[in-house]
């Protein structure tokens, strides 16, 4: 973020003409001197807010004061989107969402914009007032609400796996340049717009910022919410962006790839495809490789900084060629290597090395794929091919019980031409004079489904329990295997 970003500051007002002018008063005096703009939308109410708005603005000559009166009224999350929408159109670097009926001391403003001015601020997505950092019953707030706030949170950070004292403050800001990343215009027009926004940002990998707020409860802070259907709307959105996460049930909310820039995401931990790739090309001593479907840059990213070698990647995504994450790459090629010959598009040049992560599976011809990497590849050179197991217990039980069932991702993702197993991979090797020279075995990617809370110790536990059963059966046990082949003279 930059040092003097343009600030605005959203009122979001809704029978709020008892209270608009006192928010608006205990702004502070230098932010509203600072702002590039104060402005308020009015969601139809039919109480004079607006017209209060307007008749302070314009008896205290106040310029940089907006308002507006929604023609229609567009629910609490449809009003946010208009707010927010509008400060994209002005082009500010930080919104402030500050409720009309002053629930939310405007006072506190500036501690919700100081985390943006760190040498950090840009990783930050949104900052948020959180009461639970405070004494929220002291601030008057009802022990059920109290109470509900806590279970409701507690789920939701057991379902994300994050760590946040709240989900359910309404006082915000953002960066917005975080918000041209995410499709919020597609989150609820509902109360539950809150949450969803909140998942938005995870999944776009932006930090969120809490900052210790006070409570207040008293006249004119009338809640319009239904707390029943709230909290179970609520737990409804962070299931299905679970789900939508595992590739079970597709939400195109939570459908997006602003900043990963691939549907795959790199896996760290040792026993992870990433890493026992990049292990294999260090073993091999490869200093010039081919990455054909190089998605983000993760056979780079996984090799880490002090490998010392070229890659070139290949990748049909046409929107890589600007990824921030394939910079270090030697080159990269926008290709659809099922219509293109790969061998064509580098026939001037020859690796030590080609890696083939989790393509075949997706290439309507593989053979026809593989014989032409195969002619770029140094006499003696090698091949490292990844494959998801079909054979994969949980994955043979689905296949056999529900024979069409699909998902966005994993084993049984349904941009998959072919489920390979591992006899029939070996087979299709033979054909091209490829000799094996190692096969390795994934456990299953548990860091995906497992809460950060519990991540530590479980998922130790759990991928020592997988590796002890691959030894005993890696056809029926391994999530993935990692073939290494060589090329003949």
């Amino acid at each position: 973020m930059r040092k003097e970003p343009s600030i605005a500051i959203f009122i979001i007002a809704y029978q709020a003409a008892s209270t608009l002018i006192s928010a608006y008063k205990r702004i502070p005096a230098s932010l509203k001197r600072k702002a590039k703009e104060i402005y308020c939308f009015d969601d139809c109410s039919d109480d004079n807010t607006y017209y209060a708005g307007l008749g302070y603005k314009h008896a205290n000559n106040i310029k940089n004061f907006v308002l507006y009166k929604n023609p229609k009224n567009l629910g609490y999350g449809g009003n946010q989107k208009k707010g927010y929408n509008y400060a994209l159109n002005k082009n500010y670097d930080i919104v402030v969402m500050l409720h009309g009926d002053a629930q939310y001391a405007p006072e506190k403003i500036p501690i919700l914009i100081d985390p943006f001015l760190k040498d950090d601020g840009e990783e930050i997505g949104m900052v948020m007032g959180s009461r639970m950092l405070g004494d929220p019953l002291k601030g008057g707030m009802p022990i059920y609400k109290f109470f509900g706030n806590k279970i409701l949170t507690f789920l939701e950070n057991l379902i994300l796996g994050t760590n946040l004292s709240e989900f359910h403050s309404g006082y915000r800001a953002f960066n917005l340049n975080a918000l041209k990343e995410i499709p919020f215009n597609k989150c609820s027009n509902d109360f539950h717009f809150d949450t969803e926004i909140i998942i938005m940002m995870l999944q776009a990998g932006y930090k969120i910022v809490e900052v210790p707020i006070p409570t207040y409860y008293g006249p004119g802070s009338k809640s319009h919410v239904n707390v029943f259907k709230y909290g179970l709307d609520c737990l409804i959105a962070v299931i299905n962006y679970r789900l939508s996460q595992l590739g079970i049930k597709k939400d195109s909310k939570f459908d997006f790839l602003p900043c990963i820039e691939s549907n795959y995401q790199l896996k760290t931990d040792p026993q992870s495809s990433h890493v026992k790739i990049a292990n294999l090309i260090r073993k091999m001593g490869a200093r010039k490789v081919l990455d054909v479907g190089c998605g983000n840059g993760f056979t780079l990213r996984a090799l880490g900084e002090k490998w010392r070698g070229t890659i070139t990647g290949i990748d049909i995504d046409k929107t890589l060629t600007n990824s921030a994450s394939l910079k270090k790459y030697r080159s990269f090629i926008s290709l659809d290597i099922n219509k293109n010959d790969v061998s064509k598009e580098v026939s001037k040049d020859y690796f030590d090395l080609v890696v083939l992560a989790d393509i075949l599976e997706h290439l309507k011809n593989p053979q026809r794929v593989l014989n032409q990497v195969t002619k770029v590849v140094i006499p003696n050179g090698y091949i490292v091919v990844s494959i998801p197991n079909p054979d994969f217990i949980p994955v043979k039980i689905l296949r056999i019980l529900f024979p069409k069932f699909r998902m966005s991702r994993g084993p049984l993702d349904k941009t998959h031409l072919h489920f390979f197993n591992i006899d029939q991979t070996k087979k299709i090797l033979a054909n091209e004079g490829l000799k094996i020279k190692e096969i390795q075995t994934t456990t299953f990617p548990f860091s995906f489904i497992i809460p950060n809370i519990f991540k530590n110790n479980l998922e130790t536990f759990l991928i020592k329990i997988n590796s002890l059963l691959i030894t005993l059966s890696n056809r029926l046990f391994g999530y993935q295997f990692v073939i290494l082949v060589q090329k003949n003279m």
